[in-house]
């Protein structure tokens, strides 16, 4: 969220009471403003309550226009800013102050000054900024007073202030006044004292309430298992807001180090450095800051914490709480943490009495990983596309042509204004001012523009305009060097303008439209836990097509070829906040990485990064399938795991050490995080990680350990708690390079449903002597040797070896065959699979023959053959008797489908018209899409007539159907 920095404008009443003791009528009064404690400007007036303003003109700079009217009635004084304009502004950033006092000493005591609430109230005026100073004075501090009539200026870029005050249901037409009512002696004290007391206590319930609701819904909108655990925080101490840092310290955030900054002093210049000393620990979504120091002290200006988390490697922050463990400092203001937009978290402890022991405790809310969501909001511009996985992208380093648009007439877009940018992740926005209109058709709408590796973001910078009709973005990928889209998802939706709708998106290959009808942002549009404080940004996830089991096959592919470089078979993986699929191999150390439909080496024997070639280049060279085995996974399943003596024996709790159960999260690495066998022993944990079809267990304590010996067999076990995984078959060493000394694989046990491992003869140390092996290692990716890692064999489901038959293809076969054999198949039947088994089969009773498919094989059964007549395989089938490919065929109609839906709008099945075509008919534009005799063909109402497109081969070379 954008802040506004809180530099305090101060005004100081001082005033003396007259023998009316409620009115300040007819005493005078001097009026000075001071900036810095130096006198600006001074007037001396004889308050009046029939003269309205006292004071109409109080300039106090010129070149600033910065002035106010003041007005004295009975007790009561109003200041109004009067300084409003379309470039200037109640300036911020200085310490200034109005002085008020009684010139002849006339008045009696003031015992305590009211802030008196009103629709003009000027922005940031807080009843807790008011404080009596003696009996003659009192002061009012204003922490984030701001005022414009637009905030489109140069100064309010310089000093951040970016509220604009315009409110027609002011009294004065602007949120700019401050009004307070002056409490005498000869009042009731006690009253008056109780009143305040009350409304104090009614302004804390208040503000309480209306940070409870922000949490709320906060919680509803923010990642829940985001850690910052592994990242990289840069922790400021500032001495106040626009000052540069005084202390800084960057370390990498750990669960496991409390604190992960000990003795961070606040003034390490100072001659007691350690006076000022606090520690200070990230924990998940927590940052705990502890005072440690030995002397109290008070923080009078804003000075305090400034965190910084890099936004390249953390989600945004979009929120925070203040959570009270009952040690807060005295005078703490929780309204003074803050957020930008920058990933900044600012804690200022201005009025904080600091003393031992306090803790300041907060809770940051992230926004959520953009993933591929279940909603029909989200889901509405994505097509299926089965056992796809999807790599990150970015559009970082390629070219993108930006075009804005609007529907005149009709459905034509006429294109406006165009801007070409080769797209960088390294600045803030790659295209500002971009503007959707000609300057002499509408009033001028600009946007900024920013690809940020797979995201587009659009932000609204005028913040006033409503779209009637058809208009918006169109993004081009300009040389096609990007994969082909599959999907535009709208994410963070509620940051977006008012009548946004994410389902006129619209997209194909290679470009995207973006409709704004409906779309509207005014005054009204002001929200404050949006970065920019209004419902006015446009963020969309990109996806773009990549299989990944394919792209595994081919670095298999690539280890057989080049095992002198590549040897080994490692997981592959993607770092959470990456955009690269790598494969890393420890004996060479180098990398197998896959980036923006390329493959790259790099490590040891490469300077810098070496491309390989394309993946759909490599895909044929390597000769990879289309499609591959989908591995079995842990993930999304409940697993119950137990530290437990023998894992045959009878279920006795006694056995059990210690025993949790999990839901396999893909994003949690480990899944299980310091998992403690002996509960009442701190020392001794472990990490657990589900990893697909991988099993990891890595010991994370670094004393002497000898898990099992004699009888005494310890070990985990592992259970599919809920029967919904395929049976194991096998368990076996996934990476035998950084075991745990003594581990054997021949000990483990397993079923279809559980699996034991035995730790007998396993230790750990960290020193070498006669019988015990060295633990650490610093070629392994914890430092020593602490990790069983274990791979997991599942059975395949009957239903899911079924699906691997190409029954279209088969069926088309068997047709052919009744065709050339109708002695063994007179007639036409219905394929179907036997029963319990993947043979598929025609059944021909008068002659009691079968067409059997097994093994990717062909059989006759029946008559003068033997029980099964192999027949040779499918593929030689498949090219003896012609048989297409039904199956890449419905790839290339995809692809088409991509590139021209304007033609071919929807993903229609495919099947076989009369007229001997294999295609698919679009019934929204009555156009038909086809294959006959290896030849493409397109008709309908957009074609006049059948237009051959090419032989078939060459449309699968133009759309790059491997």
């Amino acid at each position: 969220m954008t802040t506004i920095q809180k530099i305090p404008l101060l005004i100081i009443f001082i005033a003396s009471l007259p023998l009316q003791a409620e009115s300040l009528h007819g005493h005078r009064v001097k009026v000075k403003y001071n900036r810095d404690d130096v006198s600006v400007l001074t007037k001396t007036i004889t308050a009046s309550d029939d003269v309205n303003p006292d004071i109409s003109d109080f300039r106090v700079f010129d070149f600033l226009d910065m002035r106010y009217s003041i007005d004295f009635k009975e007790n009561v004084v109003s200041i109004i800013y009067t300084g409003i304009h379309d470039y200037y502004h109640l300036q911020v950033g200085k310490d200034d102050r109005f002085i008020f006092r009684d010139v002849d000493d006339t008045l009696n005591d003031i015992t305590w000054v009211e802030l008196i609430w009103n629709n003009s109230m000027l922005a940031g005026i807080r009843r807790s900024d008011i404080t009596v100073l003696n009996k003659n004075e009192f002061m009012i501090e204003v922490g984030m007073a701001v005022c414009s009539a637009t905030f489109a200026s140069f100064q309010d870029w310089l000093f951040h202030a970016d509220t604009e005050c315009h409110d027609d249901d002011s009294s004065t037409g602007y949120l700019n006044q401050i009004k307070v009512k002056v409490h005498f002696s000869n009042e009731n004290t006690t009253n008056a004292e109780a009143r305040a007391a009350a409304e104090r206590a009614e302004d804390r319930k208040r503000a309480d309430e209306e940070r409870a609701e922000r949490v709320a819904e906060l919680r509803k909108i923010s990642d829940p298992d985001f850690s910052m655990d592994g990242h990289t925080i840069e922790t400021r101490w500032k001495e106040s807001a626009i000052s540069t840092s005084n202390h800084r310290v960057v370390v990498t955030a750990s669960d496991h180090v409390n604190p992960d900054i000990d003795d961070f002093s606040t003034l390490p210049n100072s001659e007691k450095p350690d006076s000022y000393f606090w520690d200070i620990d990230f924990h998940e979504q927590n940052i705990v800051m502890s005072f440690s120091g030995v002397d109290d002290y008070y923080i009078n200006d804003s000075s305090g914490f400034n965190f910084y988390g890099n936004i390249v490697t953390m989600p945004e922050i979009i929120g925070v709480e203040v959570i009270d463990t009952g040690s807060l400092p005295d005078g703490f203001d929780p309204n003074l943490v803050t957020v930008d937009e920058y990933n900044n978290v600012y804690v200022d402890l201005k009025g904080a009495s600091i003393g031992y022991n306090d803790i300041v405790k907060i809770r940051l809310f992230f926004a959520k990983t953009p993933e591929l969501p279940n909603t029909d909001e989200d889901n509405s511009n994505i097509n299926g596309f089965n056992n796809v996985g999807l790599i990150t992208q970015s559009f970082d380093t390629h070219k993108i042509k930006v075009k804005s648009w609007e529907v005149k007439a009709g459905d034509t877009k006429e294109f406006l204004n165009e801007e070409t940018v080769n797209a960088s992740d390294e600045v803030k926005f790659d295209v500002e001012n971009f503007t959707i209109y000609t300057e002499e058709s509408s009033p001028t709408v600009n946007w900024s523009i920013n690809f940020h590796e797979d995201v587009i973001a659009l932000t609204n910078t005028s913040n006033n305009y409503m779209h009637t009709t058809s208009a918006g973005f169109y993004f081009e990928d300009v040389d096609d060097t990007m994969p082909d889209i599959l999907g535009v998802i709208a994410f963070h939706n509620y940051y977006a303008p008012t009548g946004f709708d994410p389902s006129l998106i619209t997209f194909d290959a290679n470009h995207i439209y973006v409709d704004l009808k409906g779309s509207n942002c005014s005054l009204l549009c002001h929200f404050e836990e949006s970065p920019t404080r209004y419902k006015n940004r446009i963020i969309l996830k990109v996806i773009f097509a990549v299989d990944y089991p394919r792209v595994d096959t081919l670095l298999n592919a690539i280890e057989l070829v080049n095992s002198v470089n590549f040897p080994g078979h490692k997981e592959s993986y993607i770092h959470r906040w990456g955009t690269s699929y790598k494969r890393y191999y420890p004996i060479s150390n180098n990398y197998l990485k896959v980036e923006n439909n390329t493959v790259y080496m790099e490590g040891d024997d490469y300077e810098g990064l070496v491309n390989a070639g394309t993946l759909d280049t490599l895909y044929e060279t390597y000769n990879v399938p289309e499609t591959v085995d989908t591995l079995q996974s842990f993930y999304g399943h409940n697993i119950y795991v137990n530290y437990a003596f023998n894992h045959l024996s009878e279920d006795d709790p006694k056995r059990i050490k210690g025993e949790k159960t999990v839901t396999v999260n893909s994003k949690i690495n480990p899944d299980i995080r310091l998992f403690k066998p002996y509960p009442e022993h701190d020392f001794i944990n472990w990490g657990i990680n589900f990893k697909e079809d991988t099993l990891e267990l890595i010991y994370r304590t670094n004393i002497s350990t000898t898990f099992s010996s004699g009888d005494k067999k310890i070990g985990f076990n592992f259970v599919d708690v809920d029967n919904t995984m395929p049976d194991i078959l096998n368990v076996s060493m996934a990476d035998s390079n950084y075991t745990m000394p003594g581990f054997d694989p021949s000990l483990i046990v397993f079923d279809k449903d559980s699996i034991f491992v035995d730790l007998s003869g396993v230790y750990c140390t960290e020193w070498v002597d006669e019988t015990h092996n060295y633990c650490p290692n610093s070629d392994s990716p914890t430092g020593r040797n602490n990790i069983i890692s274990l791979k997991v064999e599942f059975d395949i489901p009957l239903e899911q070896k079924r699906t691997k038959v190409d029954t279209k293809r088969v069926d088309a076969l068997f047709d052919t065959l009744e065709t050339e054999y109708p002695q063994y198949f007179p007639d036409h039947k219905e394929s179907y699979f036997l029963e319990d088994s993947t043979d598929y089969v025609r059944y021909y009773a008068s002659t009691d023959f079968f067409l059997k498919v097994k093994d990717n094989k062909l059989y006759f059964e029946g008559g003068e053959f033997d029980s099964e007549s192999d027949r040779g395989t499918l593929d030689s089938m498949y090219l003896l008797y012609d048989i297409p490919d039904f199956s890449r065929i419905d790839l290339l109609f995809y692809a088409v489908e991509l590139k021209y839906p304007s033609y071919f709008p929807s993903h229609p099945e495919s099947s076989v018209f009369d007229s001997g075509y294999y295609g698919r008919y679009y019934p929204t534009t009555k156009n038909y899409m086809g294959i006959k005799d290896k030849g493409g063909y397109v008709w309908g109402d957009s074609f006049g007539g059948v237009v051959y497109t090419g032989t078939l081969d060459s449309l699968y070379t133009e759309y790059n159907i491997p």
